[in-house]
């Protein structure tokens, strides 16, 4: 069986992969939509598949041959195990710290990157402000955000998440006309407006926590490129005319490479070239593109049935129900004998571990004991408490209590055959009725429609106590004459 963290991790590896694929081979589509479709595929880090296995019920006992289906089955939960201390999980350990050291790690250098260039700020021109205001009204963005320019800034970024901060650089600024200025102002509110740094730090924490999956890191630079290609469009979107964006991107980021961190927000971490090409052709891909919603919520879609498929193929039956089950009845005959039989089952297998009898009279307490392997059962009956402990190597494992209930206890018929042991298992029906017709010199008929096979273990009972139990527990029923005795599907 795989662990859970093993399905997780592949699970989601799986669902980031093809979300990457599709992204990059879908045509056509904006590059808003191809960032959506991978966002989607990485919030599958967030969510395992363990999560979902409780959706599948399993009832072992319904599955059971010779089950007494008269009383409900009674589930036993395990007790609390005394606290032992496991062993220091090395490889968690690492995995941990190495997590914990790269995210912040990211955010000490994002941090010190904007403190290192808030030290240099100085105030904005006034025609920065106003291209910065002009900016905001074009994309109705209602947060405030701050500017300062920076003589340690290559490139326009955008810093913080709570308190957005442009950060202009102090060279080359003095070269953009106003409409130009405009629109590179334009793409960092587009970042604001997108919240691209909050995400930032779920990409970057969610980067930090799966650092050993290649695929992560694919998808980690598919979203950088997508992410200015979709603010990009979005100046397009608001803009007269294109051209003159693309030649404030030539004027501002021809050769400039800036590193990329969490929560900074830079137009020059990403291809140049290959944005100003998009920018080239996105009126006619924004023509004939597919339906941004209807990809994304298709994209969420499909994640989730995934997950919870994942969930649900993976689920066992740990998960699903106790270890072990009991199922009982109860008789009484006229002279206060009190007989309960019982029927232990392996909730993962489907397993008959034993089926021992009690018998008390007048309310005295009675015990019955067994052992599989390992395990001892130990079942009490204490007036109308029947009480089982299952020990492994003489420390209780499981352990419960349940009171009979007095409406569904059955009156006991006189057994007075002699007594016999037999195991059976998978045996076929009419054989084993055949064998019983040998045993007592009957001379027996089964009609045509008996049929099945059984699994039943009789140990010091007599005959025709284990006959009638046969009978019962199957369905059927028998008339006598003399001594012929015909069995018959009960109707």
């Amino acid at each position: 069986m795989m662990t859970a963290v093993a399905v997780h991790v592949v699970t989601s590896s799986i669902i980031l992969l093809v979300a990457a694929a599709a992204s990059a081979w879908i045509r056509p589509l904006t590059a808003r939509t191809r960032y959506a479709i991978v966002v989607i595929g990485m919030a599958s880090l967030l969510v395992p598949p363990a999560l979902f296995t409780g959706l599948v019920k399993r009832q072992p006992m319904q599955r059971l041959a010779g089950a007494m289906p008269h009383l409900a089955p009674v589930f036993l939960p395990a007790t609390p195990a005394a606290q032992t201390v496991s062993p220091v999980n090395k490889p968690m350990i690492l995995w941990v710290s190495i997590a914990i050291v790269l995210f912040a790690g990211r955010m000490i250098v994002t941090q010190r990157l904007t403190a290192y260039a808030l030290r240099f700020a100085t105030p904005p021109p006034r025609r920065a402000v106003e291209a910065l205001d002009a900016a905001r009204r074009r994309l109705a963005l209602r947060r405030s955000v701050d500017l300062v320019m920076s003589s340690v800034s290559e490139a326009p970024a955008v810093a913080r998440v709570a308190r957005p901060l442009i950060i202009l650089p102090t060279h080359g600024v003095d070269a953009l006309d106003d409409d130009e200025l405009q629109s590179l102002l334009c793409h960092e509110c587009a970042h604001v407006a997108r919240h691209d740094n909050l995400l930032g730090v779920f990409e970057a924490l969610l980067f930090a926590a799966f650092w050993f999956n290649p695929v992560v890191w694919l998808a980690r630079r598919q979203l950088a490129i997508t992410r200015e290609a979709a603010c990009d469009e979005l100046v397009a979107d608001t803009a007269s005319r294109a051209e003159t964006y693309v030649g404030a991107l030539a004027k501002f980021c021809d050769s400039l490479v800036a590193p990329r961190v969490a929560a900074v927000s830079c137009m020059a971490s990403a291809h140049l070239k290959e944005r100003i090409q998009h920018l080239m052709r996105y009126d006619s891909l924004k023509a004939g593109a597919l339906s941004h919603r209807a990809m994304a919520a298709t994209a969420s879609i499909v994640v989730a049935l995934f997950i919870v498929g994942a969930g649900v193929a993976t689920a066992t039956p740990d998960a699903a129900a106790p270890r072990y089950l009991l199922n009982y009845s109860a008789a009484k005959s006229d002279d206060g004998t009190l007989t309960v039989r019982t029927k232990i089952v392996d909730g993962r297998s489907n397993e008959t571990m034993g089926e021992p009898a009690i018998v008390t009279k007048d309310g005295a307490p009675a015990t019955a004991e067994f052992t599989r392997g390992d395990l001892r059962f130990h079942l009490l009956l204490d007036r109308d408490t029947l009480s089982l402990d299952i020990f492994d190597r003489d420390a209780v494992t499981q352990h419960a209590s349940i009171r009979l209930d007095s409406e569904k206890i059955e009156h006991a018929s006189t057994y007075t055959g002699n007594k016999i042991s037999m195991n059976l298992k998978d045996a076929d029906l009419k054989d084993v009725l055949n064998t019983f017709a040998k045993l007592t010199g009957l001379q027996m008929s089964v009609d045509p429609d008996v049929h099945g096979t059984i699994t039943m273990n009789f140990t010091q009972t007599p005959w025709d106590e284990a006959f009638d139990r046969i009978i019962r527990e199957n369905g059927l029923a028998y008339s006598l004459n003399g001594n012929k005795m015909h069995v018959f599907v009960k109707h």
